[in-house]
């Protein structure tokens, strides 16, 4: 199984464990909301699956690696 189809497979069990771990940052994370914890979260995942599922050849690969679009 590709890393994108997991992380589409898993969107909301990923973000369960996220707002699980960000639950544990205190002092911040104190009397926060469920979506206050997963704040961009599910943007983030959505993004990184879009740009995973892209074509890119050899050199935009290597270009992005070195932070570059």
């Amino acid at each position: 199984m590709r890393l994108a189809d997991f992380i589409r497979d898993h969107h909301e069990a990923i973000l369960a464990e996220w707002e699980t771990f960000a639950r544990t940052l205190k002092p911040a994370a104190e009397g926060m909301s469920k979506a206050g914890l997963r704040d961009h979260a599910d943007e983030i995942l959505t993004a990184i699956v879009a740009d995973m599922a892209s074509l890119q050849s050899a050199a935009e690969k290597c270009a992005k690696s070195k932070g570059s679009k």
